[in-house]
């Protein structure tokens, strides 16, 4: 299924089976918090004031808004979604009254500008190096909010979350600023206050876990369990449907199941960004 096939179906995920990205985002946001948030549940991870497993349900349920903007319909593809996404995220956490949601949230940027790091030139310090901090202000200025709206129908707290960013940055972001922006998502040890030993274990456990339940989510999504090892996003899947100790995708539609029925994770998320809206 092409990218024309999709455009009735906007915003969507991917261009393969136009899946819908309100959909995806809520999938992986229940899929990581049913498997991964008692694994961030640690003392020595709250140190500093991060509140991980709350980073990982936003960063999982923002990673890929940027998919929602109309600048990707005429591509094809969706490269850079996620500098644009961590950009919205981290220009969200200027609002947060306490210190510990400001950290959460730029904690969650971080891990959103990481979650395609392993493909060539898409670090968000390549981004910059190359000069291409201009094709994500341009994604972004594209971003339309009835489109994020619908994203993020699900979650009341980052949908307003994410459409009083986006209002902010479409009528004052520059490419100088973006660029500014970037290299801080890029960088470790430069949040005051956190040692930087300390960052990088907490940004790469989120990034990580992030990283895993995208891949499983979508695998499900497209229905790739059966396809050839060639295939990199399939041969990912079954990797760590084995690591997980999971017998088939089924296994992670019952998680995903099972965490939108509790629905604990939009009660962290509203919880956590109380104090940022």
């Amino acid at each position: 299924m092409g990218e024309n096939a999709c455009s009735n179906k906007w915003p969507v995920a991917d261009f393969t089976r136009c899946t819908s990205l309100q959909g995806h985002l809520e999938g992986v946001t229940a899929f990581s918090h049913r498997v991964f948030s008692d694994r961030l549940a640690l003392r020595s991870f709250r140190v500093a004031g991060f509140k991980p497993e709350a980073a990982l349900a936003i960063a999982a349920g923002l990673h890929d808004i940027a998919k929602a903007s109309l600048y990707y319909r005429g591509k094809g593809n969706f490269a850079l979604h996620e500098h644009a996404a961590a950009a919205l995220l981290y220009e969200a956490s200027r609002d947060c009254r306490s210190y510990s949601s400001h950290l959460t949230l730029i904690l969650a940027s971080k891990a959103i500008a990481r979650h395609h790091s392993a493909m060539e030139g898409r670090r968000p310090k390549d981004v910059v190096r190359e000069g291409r901090s201009g094709e994500v202000l341009e994604a972004l200025s594209r971003l339309r909010k009835d489109y994020v709206g619908k994203a993020l129908s699900w979650s009341r707290e980052l949908r307003d979350l994410a459409l009083a960013a986006l209002n902010s940055l479409q009528t004052s972001a520059s490419p100088e600023r973006l660029r500014n922006v970037l290299n801080h998502l890029g960088g470790l040890g430069n949040i005051p206050g956190v040692e930087r030993g300390l960052e990088a274990r907490v940004l790469w456990a989120v990034t990580g876990y992030l990283i895993v339940s995208d891949i499983l989510v979508a695998a499900l999504e497209r229905g790739e369990e059966g396809r050839e090892d060639t295939d990199k996003l399939a041969a990912y899947a079954r990797y760590w449907l084995s690591e997980l100790g999971f017998d088939s995708l089924s296994d992670v539609g019952r998680a995903v199941s099972e965490a939108r029925a509790d629905g604990r994770y939009r009660s962290l998320i509203a919880e956590t960004l109380e104090d940022c809206l």
